[in-house]
């Protein structure tokens, strides 16, 4: 018992001794693979520029840090995801080409896989496509200035895009940022008709080109064509637009009818009378006319730079909802154009739902309606008569028909009141008789007038209301 008992002991003592005298084994490299081991592919069968890989790496003896990337073999990039999205270059003025991709795993002592994982990825060049908004089209007539929209993409992604071109009728291929997706074109000479230079501004945000792009038909017909190129040189299929008419600016005064058809006489009829004699012409943008198609289809671009081309604007409305609402979605615009020195005159009454929280409140003289009960009303023949300080420029105007809602306001203390109605009120109506005031710039200068009724209604004495007219755009606004 005692000799197995040493036997035992001896051969403890050995494995010990054998144990400590042991050596460590060496790092093992981790190693590589990409999701991919080849692409078959060749001739017109290839991959888009933009190619998305996966790779995934293994450790026998310990646990990966991150991965190399190379498209050489010898300049190496670390990362520590599994894939990525790539956007691959392709010679220029060539449609395809071959990648070469390399990935080694580096694991928590450092080592590199020697033998990295390699793919060769074929690459085809796609053409970019570029189009005319098949939503927001162009119209059937442009009033001087007009604002379109177009659509550029690019299978290979957005950084492939190169350029955008825009052709105006026969004129010159102009290039532009391939970010371009809002065009406004402005002629250089709104007044003169026939073909010839126009201002660009790109963006919403309406921004000045340095040149200017040729071939803008003025009272005449245009097309324009589309094209796009990217960095490899290939191009779109040019994209051609319907053709359409283009206004030339004829006047410095513009009037805008926000007036529903219908009345008679029209205000139309009623104004150009008034103006026979003060005006040898003016120009007339019908918002209303065949369902809105005069309507700007992006009122806080092309409208300010439509309504800068003029030195004196004359809007006119009714009181429907819809009349007061053109009104309000060009309130930006009018208030930009005051700011920059522009003059306006106003002329609407207001529907029964107007609830005194308005952008014209912010821009007009006018504080608020009352929201009294009951109605006030302008009868036949009732006058609308200046107060004493504009009695010896204004006469006395009349109404030519029954006002049935007259719509009187209150005043801005910052305004000055000029006309007052007689007025006949229903159901214990109570507020203010005032129906027309103005504003003044910093100057002193009147800059806006605005009217409260609809000033057709106000014919009754025909000459009475000429010199309005004249008083107002020809006298107030002559700075």
């Amino acid at each position: 018992m005692k000799k197995s008992a040493l036997y035992l002991f001896a051969a403890l003592l050995l494995l010990v001794t054998a144990c400590d005298k042991g050596q460590l084994l060496d790092n093992l490299p981790p190693d590589t693979h990409i999701s991919l081991q080849e692409i078959n592919l060749v001739g017109e069968d290839r991959l888009r520029s933009e190619v998305t890989l996966h790779w995934f790496g293994t450790d026998k003896d310990g646990w990966l840090t991150g991965y190399d990337l190379s498209f050489d073999g010898t300049t190496w990039s670390h990362v520590t995801t599994q894939d990525s999205t790539f956007n691959f270059d392709l010679p220029l003025n060539s449609d395809s080409t071959d990648i070469d991709f390399f990935v080694r795993a580096i694991d928590n002592d450092g080592d590199v896989d020697q033998s990295p994982a390699y793919l060769r990825i074929p690459i085809k060049n796609s053409p970019p496509v570029a189009a005319f908004d098949t939503v927001r089209t162009l119209p059937d007539t442009g009033f001087v200035a007009i604002t379109f929209f177009i659509n550029v993409e690019d299978l290979d992604g957005a950084n492939n895009l190169d350029s955008i071109f825009l052709k105006l009728n026969n004129g010159s291929w102009y290039p532009l940022d391939p970010a371009t997706n809002t065009i406004t074109l402005v002629p250089a000479s709104p007044k003169v008709a026939g073909s010839g230079p126009a201002k660009v501004y790109v963006g919403t945000s309406a921004d000045l080109q340095s040149a200017t792009i040729d071939g803008f038909n003025l009272e005449g017909d245009n097309t324009f064509l589309l094209k796009a190129r990217d960095i490899a040189g290939a191009e779109s299929i040019i994209d051609t637009s319907r053709t359409f008419f283009i206004k030339r600016q004829k006047s410095d005064l513009i009037l805008i009818d926000g007036h529903a058809s219908g009345s008679s006489p029209t205000p139309e009829e009623v104004y150009a009378t008034a103006f026979t004699g003060l005006f040898s012409t003016y120009d007339v943008r019908d918002l209303r006319i065949n369902n809105g198609a005069n309507v700007p289809q992006v009122w806080g671009l092309t409208f300010p730079i439509y309504l800068s081309l003029y030195e004196s604007v004359f809007w006119y409305s009714d009181a429907s909802e819809e009349g007061v609402g053109l009104l309000e979605e060009a309130g930006g615009a009018l208030q930009g154009y005051l700011t920059a020195g522009g003059k306006l005159l106003i002329s609407t009454s207001f529907p029964n739902t107007f609830d005194n929280e308005s952008v014209i409140q912010e821009f007009s003289p006018m504080d608020s309606l009352s929201t009294s009960q009951g109605l006030a009303r302008i009868p036949l023949d009732s006058l609308v008569v200046p107060i004493a300080a504009n009695a010896s420029a204004y006469d006395s105007l009349e109404a030519s028909i029954f006002v049935g809602r007259a719509t009187p306001f209150y005043v801005k203390s910052s305004a000055e009141p000029m006309f007052t109605a007689n007025l006949f009120t229903v159901n214990n109506w109570s507020g203010p008789n005032t129906v027309a005031a103005r504003t003044r710039n910093g100057s002193g200068q009147t800059n806006m007038v605005f009217v409260s009724v609809e000033l057709h209604q106000l014919a009754g004495r025909p000459q009475a209301l000429k010199n309005f007219f004249n008083e107002v755009l020809l006298n107030e606004f002559n700075w």
